[in-house]
């Protein structure tokens, strides 16, 4: 009988044991993985340009569980961004993040929008060959970044403008393709290149004779990232974009408030170490928006890099405006009180 007891105590402890280890495991995610989920999942199908961390919002959104507790399931197509202003009006897309490339689009008389905006701030970084040390040494050597009107390549423009260097002092090899702009580096077609932060670090790794020559810190603010639908999707379905808009926001607080489970989530979607994914938290939290909506000073940005992008020096506050619908975005941030005065 006292054997019997003891072995009793010994299972009951055991089991004690993995019960707490299994929710300490689950303990990062509970409040989402647990959260109520509609009876029917909604399949949602968003463009992204690679997965990197410059789509956070939604990735996060994802693996957090934050989708599926609105009844929602992302899933998400690598696509080069020049295609998707097309994916998205044909209907092989339901959203996309790369805002600037989308806001574009619809400055070009395509039917899409950009309905909400996730970034202020984008976290890109110049690397360059350990040889280039300072901005003066770019000069006369070719720089890989994305197509002209995306993100990467207006960034690229309105940086090498703030540090006085002209198209003429050096080559760009425009390419709308991410991973492809990794192997040019790396093979030295290019000897720099504007990578976000957390392929940087792994190109790193890859690359000993690779440096990071402008850190995200010192990049131009710019809208950056978001949530584009086509027209005929806004009008036909906008309690779905206000629900996805929703999620986004909330994986946006979820980023900010909750490091140590963002920096989980960072460490396995991008494959980082800890002090990486810690380096990228503290740098995405400064950029977030809370309320998903434009202030004027970053509309103005956003018209000086289009009116470059586009070579269009005549183009209006009004039309760059007019690519946005942020009405829904709007109501979202006000029921969840994150609107900023």
């Amino acid at each position: 009988m006292k054997t019997l007891v003891l072995w009793l105590k010994k299972v009951n402890l055991q089991r004690w044991t993995m019960l707490v280890t299994v929710s300490i495991a689950s303990s990062l995610l509970a409040p989402y993985a647990m959260a109520q989920q509609s009876e029917k999942t909604v399949k949602v199908r968003i463009g992204i340009a690679a997965k990197d961390s410059a789509f956070a919002a939604a990735l996060v959104a994802q693996e957090a569980g934050i989708a599926r507790k609105y009844g929602l399931d992302f899933e998400f197509a690598s696509m080069a961004p020049p295609t998707i202003p097309a994916a998205l009006i044909s209907g092989d897309l339901d959203f996309a993040a790369p805002a600037q490339t989308v806001t574009r689009a619809a400055i070009q008389g395509f039917p899409v929008r950009t309905v909400a905006i996730m970034m202020d701030r984008p976290n890109y970084t110049l690397l360059a060959d350990k040889s280039i040390q300072t901005v003066n040494d770019l000069r006369g050597k070719t720089i890989v970044t994305g197509a002209k009107t995306s993100q990467p390549g207006s960034i690229l423009l309105e940086l090498l403008e703030g540090f006085r260097l002209s198209l003429k002092e050096v080559k760009i090899l425009w390419t709308g393709d991410p991973p492809l702009r990794r192997t040019l580096l790396i093979r030295r077609d290019a000897q720099a290149g504007l990578f976000n932060l957390d392929v940087a670090f792994k190109i790193q790794r890859q690359d000993a004779n690779v440096h990071i020559l402008i850190p995200a810190e010192k990049m131009p603010s710019t809208p950056f990232a978001g949530l584009s639908v086509s027209k005929k999707f806004l009008d036909s379905k906008p309690d779905l974009v206000e629900r996805v808009i929703r999620v986004h926001l909330e994986a946006n607080q979820f980023i900010k408030n909750r490091p140590k489970e963002s920096q989980a989530v960072f460490a396995k979607l991008f494959e980082l170490t800890t002090e990486e994914s810690g380096q990228l938290w503290e740098l995405l939290v400064t950029g977030i928006v809370a309320d998903g909506l434009l202030k004027k000073e970053l509309i103005e940005v956003e018209l000086r890099q289009d009116q470059r992008s586009l070579e269009r020096p005549d183009l209006t506050e009004a039309q760059v405006r007019a690519a946005y619908d942020l009405r829904l975005a709007e109501k979202v941030a006000r029921e969840m009180n994150l609107l900023r005065r």
